[in-house]
């Protein structure tokens, strides 16, 4: 399960992500998996919301009509949409994954500012460094295999979210490997039930994110149990999706055969988990999106509820 999954991350490490593991006694944190993720932490800034019922509901109250009228069109959408599910901004932990950090421009140390748009900040409070994720970097998949020093590299980290005047805080990972390589060796290997996976702007990180787009990704979404897919136009079959999201359809998910590819050629850990999930189909409901001005650049950003 999901609790094994942090554990095994955190290895034998007595740190502050140790401390942060204790409070679950054992029950599945909810974890948002965002694969190639890069320098992109918008989904820390639009996703997630501290004590969302409350706020939820009291973004909800006639007296704040006006101010979610007149709130700036650079602020998340949660605060012009109470309606939404309290439950899609409940993110126990963000894990972030990709195999480079290019040209080491992502440094992790307390006080960097990660995210700033209009008036939101996000910024390191807390770091841990996590014993390393050592997992195959096939040249085959992935442009630069021969990386950097943050090969396999894992980091904890607190985060400060700052909106004007709030402040709340939320945990993170990054994990600094091939997201084929961590779905078939790691997330399958101890269960993960993962609350969203995010797939945005899947291999196109300055050219360099190899042969796949990620549209396998959408294989994986039964097994872990996911509720929310957040997916943009990065390659993947968005315009099936999008039709069948808009109109309450079922439909069969893409990516099976690169993922079949995946298993003959490189990862045989993926053969069972493609027996188990033959032939899948869902219903995903469209309830937000986003332009790709506000998030992505690669097409505007859809938050689908699956069921």
């Amino acid at each position: 399960m999901s609790y094994a999954l942090l554990e095994s991350l955190n290895g034998q490490n007595d740190g502050i992500f140790k401390q942060w593991l204790s409070q679950w006694n054992g029950v599945t944190p909810r974890i948002a998996w965002y694969p190639s993720a890069g320098s992109d932490f918008n989904d820390v800034s639009y996703l997630y919301i501290e004590d969302a019922d409350k706020t939820l509901d009291w973004l909800s109250r006639p007296e704040c009509r006006q101010a979610r009228e007149n709130t700036d069109t650079d602020q998340p959408r949660h605060f012009r949409r109470p309606d939404l599910d309290p439950e899609f901004f409940k993110h126990h932990i963000f894990l972030h994954t990709d195999y480079y950090n290019w040209g080491n421009s992502l440094q992790f140390e307390v006080g960097t500012v990660l995210h700033e748009q209009g008036n939101t900040t996000i910024k390191i409070v807390g770091v841990e460094q996590l014993p390393d994720c050592v997992l195959p970097r096939n040249p085959n998949l992935i442009s630069f295999p021969e990386g950097n020093d943050s090969n396999d590299k894992v980091f904890f980290m607190q985060l400060e979210i700052k909106r004007g005047n709030t402040t709340s805080h939320a945990p993170l990972i990054y994990a600094f490997v091939e997201n084929t390589a961590f779905c078939a060796k790691v997330l399958l290997k101890h269960q993960a039930q993962l609350s969203h996976i995010l797939h945005i702007r899947y291999g196109g990180g300055l050219g360099g994110g190899g042969s796949s787009r990620g549209v396998w990704l959408q294989q994986t979404l039964s097994t872990f149990n996911v509720e929310y897919y957040i997916v943009n136009n990065s390659g993947s079959d968005t315009g099936r999706l999008d039709h069948f999201s808009r109109h309450g359809m079922p439909f069969h998910l893409g990516g099976r055969s690169e993922l079949q590819s995946y298993a003959e050629l490189y990862f045989p850990e993926l053969n069972q988990f493609l027996q188990e999930v033959e032939d899948q189909e869902i219903i995903a409901t469209l309830f937000e999106e986003i332009s790709e001005h506000q998030w992505s650049g690669y097409g505007n950003v859809k938050w689908l509820k699956l069921d």
